[in-house]
């Protein structure tokens, strides 16, 4: 679900709760195995594209950059993806572990609550899957993205592992809903010319924030508290839904301007 949680994480926590280290990295290195092999098999065929005369790859590399700033609606859901998903890297891979750890719980607690995360965002996936046609775009991308950052929020001051992990449900069950909306309503206010540079631009929002989530929090962490930086991550949550607010209000598809077509003159006669 356009990246809030990696859908591999819980699966590895879970896998070191229940068994050994090298259990999950065993796991982990078939998995890739498999996942490598289906994309041999996917891109075989493939021929590479041609490059285009004067086109630089520094040019190319921002142009999904230019169409942000072209296109106040593809800003706007960008920015919501943005701050979802640097809200929600620290807590899940580095706070959750620190503030198990500070609490004194049973380390399989991560697993737990990271699984629990999973379960209701594949939940929710299926569902939504089913169902989001019947489900106002307003409901699935603002009040599903307020939750989140509310859910976030909570999580920090949960007393207990099992309010923890319900909580955690909860934020996964939104995430569900709320990460295929914003990719949705991305595509759809995309120009198709340039969607493949739209959406390679909406991926660094996802994937691409977790190195950056990490560092910057973790930094913080050391003197504000894990509790406290967490608590700040769910502030910045509230972006999202704001910006999701701001990118409905302009419209559904931003068209590329196409160019003036001049027409040859014609003589008159006398």
């Amino acid at each position: 679900a356009d990246g809030h949680g990696d859908p591999q994480l819980p699966a590895g926590a879970l896998l070191i709760t229940v068994g050994q280290l090298w259990v999950a990295m065993a796991v982990g290195a078939v998995t890739g195995a498999v996942w490598l092999v289906c994309l041999l098999h996917v891109t075989h065929g493939f021929t590479r594209p041609q490059p285009e005369p004067g086109v630089s790859l520094v040019k190319r590399s921002g142009d999904g950059f230019r169409l942000l700033a072209r296109h106040p609606r593809l800003r706007w859901m960008f920015i919501a993806s943005l701050c979802l998903d640097m809200a929600f890297s620290w807590p899940a891979e580095v706070a959750l572990p620190l503030l198990v750890s500070e609490r004194g719980w049973n380390v399989g607690a991560v697993g737990v609550v990271l699984a629990a995360f999973s379960v209701g965002a594949l939940g929710s996936s299926a569902l939504g899957a089913a169902l989001a046609h019947r489900i106002p775009m307003y409901v699935r991308l603002v009040v599903t993205g307020a939750g989140l950052a509310a859910g976030i929020l909570v999580m920090a001051l949960m007393p207990s592992v099992l309010s923890l992990t319900a909580v955690a449900a909860a934020v996964g069950l939104l995430s569900g809903l709320n990460g295929p909306a914003i990719v949705t309503l991305y595509q759809e206010s995309a120009p198709e010319e340039r969607m493949g540079a739209a959406m390679s631009t909406l991926s660094l929002a996802g994937i691409g924030t977790a190195p950056i989530s990490i560092a910057v929090f973790s930094s913080l962490s050391l003197a504000l508290g894990v509790r406290t930086t967490w608590l700040l991550c769910g502030a910045i949550a509230f972006v999202s839904p704001l910006a999701a607010v701001l990118a409905l209000r302009h419209p559904a598809r931003a068209e590329e301007a196409a160019p003036a077509v001049v027409e040859p003159a014609v003589p008159v006669t006398v």
